[in-house]
């Protein structure tokens, strides 16, 4: 049986299962090196940060590098999971 997620908009000062996924997807691609704590502090929001700025470098469009996860940053962190 396969598990799905509500993957809603999440922040600094988000907490939950969401902030996890994210957190893990991050440590995998050595951008996260905090704790997974489920907590969207500011050690996350930088990884974040530093993510959407280097996907938009490389030309994904994600909007601004605001360090808010949204569905286009889902959706990109996601299809590259998948690669």
């Amino acid at each position: 049986m396969a598990t799905t997620y509500k993957l809603e908009e999440i922040k600094r000062g988000d907490k939950g299962n969401s902030v996890l996924l994210l957190q893990e997807i991050l440590k995998s691609r050595e951008q996260y090196k905090g704790e997974l704590d489920k907590q969207f502090g500011p050690a996350t929001e930088k990884a974040v940060i530093d993510y959407q700025t280097a996907r938009i470098k490389m030309g994904a469009k994600l909007g601004n590098a605001d360090g808010i996860v949204g569905p286009k940053t889902w959706n990109d962190l996601l299809a590259l999971s998948k690669a």
